[in-house]
């Protein structure tokens, strides 16, 4: 062993000035600090067809060079949280992060656990039923709030979604002349026929048309008229935090109507009057609304004394302008309750879709990046742990960062419209409790060698590294905290091996969805029956989940960030598509009885307990191929630009 020399032998004197500082640091922090892992940036920012204004666009092999050149550092897929599974902003990343794997192992570079996946449970978005990300006919998993969850991971289907009664049907169909259903609106939801009687069947919905559905086994009994019917799907709408029609109204008038002396170049001028209302409820505010979010369905989630709790970003309405001038909340989600042990439930098995919409197999290395905004939901009191020292803090708003505002700095704070409404505690004992109960259910799905790093943390004047409970703060999982973003210019990134072709930034990967387009017109009820003897016959196989990976070869990728946090002032708008698929509505005839349906394989018992097959994972292969049949159609993005989302506190 060395020994050290005169000039280098540490002096007693400083040796226990040394152990003096240690302990009173560790009497500042009792609760310890998690390692600090830096991370490249986000790849999402960074994206070959889309990047972020002033980001340089990253290739797979770019990605791949990068992390042998930063060994310590991990890179993060993208933000795009809350999107319904199966959307085809997951599938890219998949087709990408496959890409980087290949030229990262021919570069002999490790890179299992350091492409890691974000994950945030505490908000969700319902897209509109057109939304380019998530309409199956042209690659999406569906645009329901659960996608194309099929109930493979345990997650129960109970909840009722629609209800009628059958006008007619044949051994596949089922047609209710009453229904104006949007084109594949229901594909793989649970259709329940007589339900609660000695009758009742159950299928998976392989085809939904504005009132027909087509099943993937036949029925045993076919539907006649009059037959009831349900269609379930397992997101429960009541999971959603709702808020007093007060404390709302008090929201808009607080954070928006009375701080409005952020405009101009000094960010204290008073902005111009608003162009529509402020709040984003009021039938005459139009601009709060992306064409990519259902409004319809968030707004039915209100009652008369109660609102959804929304949550957004900062727009203006002049978005050229670089100072504010009318700035106004755009809503792109929708707040849950942690608190809800059913929504747990629901969420952590939503949790596993994504891992492998992303292209995460079971048994193989995963990173989920665990992002909680505890800035946003944390009840903090400044009695006891003194005012706030964030950028956009205000007082009394019983968090360490207020709700969504412009700054007086001039900066953007999006996220929720309200105050927390969890109470002291509620929010730290329900993420322990969502970390607790979301490890043993990836581990007993295959994902058991997952890796967890937290995004945020609440920096309470420097004495609070952490909210987790005890038994999960230094949990063998849970790998430390997101550090500081090393953003490295390509100019700047070694070479292990020259590539003549690297993989293409789309290699297996369909281009990024196109721009916002104007809602195509609510389908008509049809004048007249369906053909049901002219419908193609859906695929056969597990009745109860067999759906996904039959629809999965048509799969694409699309939609935006849920937002939050403070980020450059005045983004553009990342819009996204809202495109119609063709409708799988069939051919209308003017009976159906008589008609002679084709010959189908015997039926087969079915049950809520029906054995699901794994879930294919999404491959390059995979995704590439199915551009090819859907539609036909040849997509272009348009350059633009959008903001760089960072963690926030």
């Amino acid at each position: 062993m060395g020994s050290f020399s005169r000039a280098s032998r540490p002096r007693p004197g400083l040796v226990l000035a040394a152990l003096l500082l240690l302990a009173a640091s560790a009497s500042a922090a009792p609760e310890g600090r998690p390692r600090r892992i830096p991370w490249l940036g986000s790849w999402a920012d960074h994206d070959p067809d889309r990047p972020a204004a002033g980001a340089e666009p990253w290739q797979p092999a770019d990605v791949a060079n990068m992390l042998a050149a930063w060994p310590e550092a991990v890179v993060d897929l993208g933000i795009h949280e809350g999107l319904p599974a199966g959307n085809r902003h997951w599938q890219r990343r998949a087709a990408q992060r496959a890409a980087a794997r290949t030229t990262a192992a021919s570069l002999g570079v490790d890179v299992g656990s350091r492409m890691c996946m974000r994950f945030r449970p505490d908000v969700f978005r319902k897209l509109a039923w057109n939304a380019d990300s998530c309409v199956p006919s042209v690659g999406g998993g569906g645009c329901d709030w659960e996608g194309d969850m099929d109930g493979r991971f345990g997650e129960t289907e109970t909840v009722v979604k629609r209800a009628g009664r059958a006008s007619a049907g044949d051994a596949q169909h089922l047609v209710d002349d009453e229904a104006a259903w949007p084109p594949e609106a229901w594909l793989h939801r649970l259709l329940v026929l007589r339900p609660g009687t000695s009758l009742e069947e159950r299928r998976r919905i392989v085809l939904s048309g504005t009132n027909t559905l087509g099943v993937g086994q036949p029925w045993q009994v076919p539907p006649r008229a009059g037959d009831r019917y349900e269609i379930r799907g397992s997101f429960d709408p009541s999971w959603v935090v709702r808020v007093s029609r007060e404390t709302h109204e008090a929201s808009v008038d607080r954070f928006w109507a009375k701080l409005r002396n952020v405009c101009g170049r000094s960010g204290k001028e008073p902005c111009r009057p608003p162009a529509e209302p402020l709040d984003p409820l009021s039938r005459a505010n139009r601009r709060a609304w992306k064409t990519a979010i259902d409004r319809e369905a968030i707004e039915a989630l209100a009652d008369a004394t109660r609102v959804p709790a929304l949550y957004g970003l900062n727009r203006d309405a002049d978005p050229d302008a670089p100072p504010w001038t009318d700035p106004f909340l755009s809503v792109t989600a929708v707040v849950m309750d942690l608190r809800n042990q059913a929504y747990r439930d629901w969420s952590i098995r939503y949790l596993l879709y994504k891992l492998q919409d992303h292209g995460f197999e079971p048994g193989e290395p995963a990173c989920i990046l665990f992002a909680y905004k505890p800035g946003f939901h944390t009840a903090y009191d400044a009695a006891t742990e003194g005012p706030s020292t964030h950028v956009c803090a205000l007082p009394d708003t019983g968090s360490w960062a207020a709700p969504a505002h412009v700054c007086t700095t001039g900066g953007q704070q999006g996220g929720p419209l309200n105050p927390t409404p969890y109470g002291p505690g509620e929010y730290e004992a329900a993420l322990s409790a969502y970390l607790r109960e979301m490890l043993p259910t990836l581990a007993s799905h295959g994902y058991g060698d997952v890796q967890v790093i937290t995004v945020e943390r609440p920096l309470h004047r420097g004495r609070k590294w952490t909210i987790l409970d005890a038994d999960l703060r230094w949990h063998r999982q849970l790998v430390g905290e997101l550090g500081s973003a090393i953003e490295p210019r390509l100019a700047d990134v070694p070479r292990l091996r020259p590539a003549a072709a690297p993989p293409a930034a789309t290699a297996g990967a369909p281009p990024a969805p196109p721009d916002a387009a104007p809602l195509p017109a609510a389908p008509a009820p049809p004048a007249e029956r369906s053909d049901l003897a002219g419908v193609p016959a859906p695929p056969t196989g597990d009745p109860i989940a067999g759906t996904r990976g039959a629809i999965q070869s048509r799969r694409q990728e699309g939609s935006d960030s849920a937002g939050g946090g403070v980020a450059p002032r005045r983004p553009a708008e990342r819009a996204e598509s809202s495109a119609g698929g063709a409708s799988s509505r069939p051919t209308p005839v003017a009976e159906l009885r008589g008609s002679s349906p084709r010959p189908r394989p015997t039926p087969q018992a079915e049950s809520d307990a029906a054995a699901r097959s794994p879930r294919p994972a999404p491959t390059p292969s995979a995704v590439g191929s199915s551009r090819a049949r859907s539609a036909g159609r040849t997509e272009r993005i348009r350059p633009e630009t959008r903001p760089v989302e960072r963690p926030g506190r």
